[in-house]
C-alpha cells in the first residue's frame, strides 16, 4: 500500500535509521500536493513553482533536497490507488493545528493556475475529510489560502 511504499522510499537502505514522521508527513504532502496539481490533466509551471516554493517555505524542506523530494513525491503519487496512505502519513506526523496550515497550504497550490477545477475541488473536500476537518474549516482554509495569496 502507499503508507508501505512511503515508509520504503524513506527508510533507505536496510539498517538506516527509520525515518521520522516529519520526513514521511512531508513526502506525503508534496505527493498531495501532485496529485492536486495533476488532477486537471495539466502540470503548470505555476503549479510547479508554487509546490517548491510551499516545500521549502511552508515545510522547510531545504532547497538542495526539493529535487529529490519531488522526484519520489511523483513516484508514490503515480503508485497510488487512493488518498488514505498520504492523509495517514500527514496525520501521523502533526497534531491538527499543523494539519490546518497544511489544508491551507495544499489550498495555495491549487489556487495557483488562477483556477480552481472541478477534480481540484473535490480533492481537497476528500482531503478535509480524511484529515479530520468539517466542510466549515474546509472553506475557511479556502479563504485563509486566498488571503494568503492577495499579501
Amino acid at each position: 500500500m502507499v503508507l508501505n511504499r512511503l515508509k520504503a522510499l524513506l527508510a533507505g537502505p536496510s539498517g538506516a535509521e527509520p525515518p521520522s514522521p516529519e520526513a514521511r508527513g512531508r513526502l506525503a504532502v508534496a505527493a498531495l500536493m501532485l496529485v492536486l496539481a495533476r488532477s486537471d490533466d495539466e502540470f503548470a509551471p505555476e503549479e510547479n513553482a508554487a509546490i517548491r516554493h510551499t516545500l521549502r517555505d511552508g515545510l522547510g524542506v531545504p532547497e538542495g533536497e526539493l529535487d529529490a523530494l519531488m522526484a519520489e513525491a511523483d513516484e508514490v503519487r503515480a503508485e497510488s490507488i487512493d488518498l488514505w496512505g498520504f492523509t495517514s502519513a500527514v496525520k501521523g506526523a502533526w497534531p491538527r493545528e499543523e494539519r490546518y496550515r497544511i489544508l491551507v497550504l495544499l489550498w495555495r497550490v491549487v489556487f495557483a493556475d488562477g483556477a480552481l477545477g472541478r477534480h481540484e475541488d473535490h480533492l481537497m473536500h476528500a482531503l478535509a475529510d480524511l484529515l479530520g476537518f468539517s466542510h466549515r474549516e474546509l472553506i475557511r482554509a479556502k479563504l485563509d489560502a486566498k488571503d494568503m495569496r492577495r499579501s
